[in-house]
């Protein structure tokens, strides 16, 4: 991750279109220092408060002694780790 928080532009390009639980998926992965930053991205602009609340949760965590994970690919949808059917299945 890059500091763009003097800039104005986002982290990532992509960020301002991920969702929380995509934020929260890389937020695994990132220091103490890209953590701040990222807050400071969100502070100054869509300052969502389920974001404030994740990013500050994992932030705590790295400096009680956590360490950032490798991240990794997101489960597809449907699989064991996420309830539901596949996206697109419309049966009822």
């Amino acid at each position: 991750m890059t500091d763009q928080t003097s800039s104005g532009r986002p982290p990532t390009p992509d960020y301002p279109a991920l969702s929380l639980g995509d934020i929260a998926h890389r937020a695994r992965s990132l220091s103490a220092a890209d953590l701040e930053r990222l807050l400071a991205y969100e502070r100054g602009h869509a300052s969502r408060a389920p974001v404030l609340d994740l990013l500050t949760a994992r932030l705590a965590q790295l400096e009680a002694g956590r360490e950032p994970s490798s991240g990794g690919a997101a489960p597809p949808r449907g699989t064991p780790r996420e309830s539901g059917r596949p996206e697109g299945d419309r049966r009822s």
